[in-house]
């Protein structure tokens, strides 16, 4: 600012010299012209007086030669028809060969109107500017209708030439005084400024706790007071929105749905990680149209709803194959005029409970149905001996065998059912009791010996290699006995089941494989759902409740592992567990 003020001042000084000089130059030379003509219309009037007063015969181009040496000006003889007769400035015998000078400007004025005749122009025969007076004369000795006078202007000039020189010297001489007074004044006037100026850099920087001193009383320091007293309202009012921030940004962080808010014009204020991962928003801008980052339209059309009419809506959206979103939007008001201004969205996936409470009424409607059958059965029973069957030995053996057959058939029910719930609550629970694999196994087929003797059935059990688990040896065991009475109830008599075990670097792969009736690929998916059993007309002869593989597929989950199920159906089925080793 400091450089711009010098270079303003200069400039001024410079435009003001300038025109002085254009002025004075030009007043100048107005008043030198006018003299000269003065004066050249005195001497020629003077010539002229003197040729009409001399009685003898005198030759005019020397006379001119003469007397323009005496006034030191041309001297210039033209008869009436323009035609010189003698010229200070050209030879005598050349004089003959001059163009005629009745058109010239001031001589055709001297002649024509007699009248003093002016004109300044380049000589065409010496290439001189000169001031060219013509006046008229009575004809002398009848040669003579126009004495013109001549004066060359390079004297002009050159005191042009030199009153510019003058202003030259005087303008770099009024420069460098003005450049220093300058300096001196733009400092004083600038310095506050470029205080203030390095303040306001400072509070745009977000140092709100600087203070300019202000000791003058001026509009400078009236300016720095208002800037201190900005300041410290920036202050608090940038450290009350830190803090409102901060602790809007804890209450969204702490918030488990996913949430966008929007304003009156549809543009997005706020937004969570959780709204883009629910909606599968891949960047959120803020300030843009809220459809350019949510592609849903069921989202949108909720959003203009509540915008137009400041109503709450709630509503699911089915997203994807299987997703379920919640989805509740309410108004945002001005508490002081009490219009709409916005719109909070609130996201919540509610998926896993939909399936949860499928699962809770599925399961209610299924536990409710596998009582009900035994339960009717016993009742019809029971109802038939009290009629009066009782009395017959041989049935009412078969009739108390088959309620003591359905009796069973309920307990084990409701045993798998009552352990399903304990499996699933020791999930999340921490197992650190370690146990031999090896041992488990081998308990596990010595239980179903019997049961596989009686249908003829081989149990071979390779597991030669030592290996260890970290968790509830029961859980396992009762998992291994699930699978193999699986494999033996649905094998036919004669076949052989391999129950195979190796450690495969960090984990241990535990393999059961039969030669049973096998599992059609449409049921595969779904054997481990509860209550799930497969056509029974296959397999009639055959009871089972329908959670053994759901408990299965739980206690393989509490040990961190995985199950696969690969079957053909008239071969046999393999199931393979694959666990980290304790």
């Amino acid at each position: 600012m400091k450089k711009r003020m010098i270079a303003y001042i200069s400039i001024i000084i410079i435009m003001s010299i300038a025109i002085f000089s254009l002025l004075s130059i030009n007043m100048t030379k107005n008043n030198y012209l006018n003299e000269v003509e003065k004066s050249l219309i005195s001497e020629a009037m003077i010539i002229n007086d003197y040729l009409k007063r001399t009685e003898k015969e005198i030759d005019l181009d020397v006379y001119a030669k003469e007397i323009s040496i005496l006034i030191k000006s041309r001297v210039t003889f033209i008869d009436k028809n323009g035609v010189v007769v003698g010229d200070s400035a050209i030879p005598s015998q050349e004089i003959v060969n001059m163009e005629n000078h009745k058109y010239r400007e001031e001589v055709s004025v001297a002649l024509d109107s007699q009248i003093a005749g002016t004109s300044i122009r380049m000589s065409n025969t010496t290439g001189v500017d000169y001031m060219y007076v013509a006046i008229p004369t009575e004809e002398i000795t009848g040669r003579v209708s126009a004495t013109r006078l001549a004066l060359p202007l390079d004297e002009i000039e050159q005191i042009n030439r030199q009153f510019i020189y003058g202003i030259i010297i005087a303008a770099i001489f009024a420069l460098f005084v003005t450049t220093m007074i300058g300096v001196y004044y733009s400092g004083k006037v600038t310095k506050p400024i470029v205080r203030l100026t390095r303040y306001a850099e400072e509070i745009e920087k977000g140092n709100y706790k600087e203070r300019i001193d202000v000791k003058n009383k001026d509009e400078i320091a009236s300016l720095g007071n208002a800037l201190n007293s900005m300041s410290t309202q920036l202050e608090k009012s940038i450290g009350a929105l830190v803090d409102n921030h901060a602790k809007l940004e804890s209450i969204i962080l702490s918030i488990n749905e996913g949430l966008i808010a929007v304003d009156h014009h549809r543009g997005i204020m706020l937004a969570n990680d959780i709204a883009k991962d629910l909606l599968d928003i891949e960047r959120i801008q803020f300030g843009n149209h809220i459809n350019r980052s949510v592609r849903h339209a069921q989202i949108l059309d909720m959003v203009d709803r509540v915008l137009d009419t400041g109503k709450k809506q709630i509503d699911e959206l089915h997203y994807g194959e299987d997703r379920i979103i919640k989805i509740k939007i309410n108004a945002i008001y001005n508490e002081e005029s009490n219009t709409v201004i916005g719109a909070l969205a609130i996201f919540e996936e509610i998926t896993q409970m939909k399936k949860l409470e499928k699962m809770r009424s599925d399961f209610v409607a299924n536990v409710s149905h596998e009582l009900k059958t035994p339960l009717t059965s016993i009742q019809g029973f029971v109802e038939t001996l009290q009629q009066g069957a009782v009395e017959n030995e041989e049935t009412r053996k078969r009739f108390l065998n088959i309620i003591d057959f359905e009796a069973k058939r309920l307990k084990r029910l409701i045993e798998e059912v009552l352990s399903l719930a304990e499996i699933e609550k020791e999930e999340d629970e921490q197992n650190n009791e370690v146990f031999s694999i090896n041992a488990a196994l081998e308990e596990s087929v010595e239980l179903l010996e019997k049961d596989a003797k009686e249908k003829q059935i081989d149990i071979e059990l390779f597991a030669l290699e030592q290996a260890y688990l970290n968790g509830k040896q029961d859980r396992f065991k009762q998992m291994m006995i699930n699978i193999i009475e699986n494999a033996i109830k649905y094998s036919e008599v004669g076949k052989k089941i391999q129950v195979t075990m190796e450690a495969i670097n960090t984990d241990v792969k535990i393999t059961v494989k039969d030669e049973g009736i096998g599992i059609p690929q449409k049921d595969i998916t779904r054997v481990f759902e509860r209550f799930y059993r497969v056509d029974q007309s296959r397999s009639k002869d055959i009871s089972g409740t329908g959670l053994g593989l759901s408990i299965v597929k739980h206690i393989v989950k509490s040990f961190s592992g995985h199950i696969i199920i690969k079957s053909v159906e008239g071969e046999g089925t393999t199931i393979s567990i694959t666990m980290p080793k304790g």
